[in-house]
Parts: C-alpha cells; sequence; structure tokens
C-alpha cells in the first residue's frame, strides 16, 4: 500500500467529492480528516471479492490500527466505523468499494476532530439512506471523531505493517 500524506500540499481548503466507488458524500478538510484507499489484487487474494467479507477484513485493519493506540472503535453497518462519545454511539468513518478488472478499491474517511462536524452540518443535507443506528439523529448528532490522543503518524505506521502483513 502506498500512503500520501497530503498536509504538506500547499492548498488547504474544504471541498465535497463523490467517490468513485460511490457510497455517500464525503467533506473533506485536510486538518480534519483522513482519507486512505486501499486497491487489492483479486486475482491473489480471491477471498476478498465478496463484499461483507472485504469489508470485514479491510476494517478489521483499521480497528486494529487505532486499537494499538487504545482508542476502542467498531464496525457498524456494512461499512462504518463508529466510536461511544459520552454514552452515545458517533459515526467516525464511512467507506465504499468498487470492483475492477480483477482489482478491488476500497476508499475510507476517519474523522479526526470535530471542528469538522460544523461544516458538514452547514455544506451536506440530511442522508436519503441512513444506517439504522443514525436514528434520523442530525448531523451533529450522529457524526463523532477520534480522541485528541490519536496519532496520525503512528496510525499511518500501524495500519500499513498490518496491510503488508496481509
Amino acid at each position: 500500500p502506498q500512503i500520501q500524506d497530503t498536509k504538506n500540499q500547499s492548498t488547504r481548503v474544504p471541498f465535497i467529492a463523490r467517490r468513485s466507488s460511490g457510497g455517500g458524500t464525503v467533506f473533506h478538510d485536510v486538518n480534519s480528516n483522513i482519507n486512505y484507499s486501499v486497491f487489492i489484487s483479486l486475482e491473489k487474494k480471491s477471498e476478498m471479492y465478496p463484499i461483507k467479507t472485504s469489508y470485514e477484513v479491510i476494517l478489521s485493519f483499521v480497528i486494529k490500527a487505532l486499537r494499538i493506540q487504545n482508542i476502542e472503535v467498531f464496525m457498524e453497518g456494512k461499512s462504518y466505523l463508529a466510536i461511544i462519545s459520552q454514552g452515545v454511539k458517533k459515526k467516525i468513518s464511512g467507506n465504499a468499494q468498487f470492483r475492477k478488472k480483477n482489482c478491488l478499491a476500497h476508499h475510507g474517511t476517519i474523522l479526526l476532530n470535530t471542528d469538522i462536524i460544523e461544516k458538514i452540518k452547514s455544506n451536506l443535507s440530511h442522508p436519503k439512506e441512513e444506517p439504522g443506528y443514525r436514528e434520523k439523529r442530525l448531523h451533529e448528532n450522529f457524526i463523532g471523531s477520534l480522541p485528541p490522543v490519536f496519532s496520525e503518524e503512528k496510525f499511518k505506521d500501524d495500519l500499513f505493517l498490518l496491510f503488508t502483513e496481509f
């Protein structure tokens, strides 16, 4: 896997994008979220073709990398990661996939801090489809972020090692 550090880019403008893999709209802000992509050869890892399996395997690596930092997150729904914040389950990561020419492409976003929540609230309407655990909550009541103890550098290193062992 290749990990790019976008924090060193000179342009730091938040933007909204649709992933080629589908899924919901993603609000990007260099200072408030991490975006990652994983590409897996389905010729070499044919067991990853089933969608449910691929999400479970890939998100388990993300969960393990966060647990190394004592951050407890868990998979929720088909492709989300959630955290318990003040006794409430909140989404911190959305993920999507597509398959093309024997390649699985997986895209994910992880929210780093709550600064982005007001921007999401101001720029995105309530989604047409929502996971059951959202319970019709507004963005500001449903979205959470990683705790301040999170180390982005450690996460990148740990996630890279987990994928290379795969």
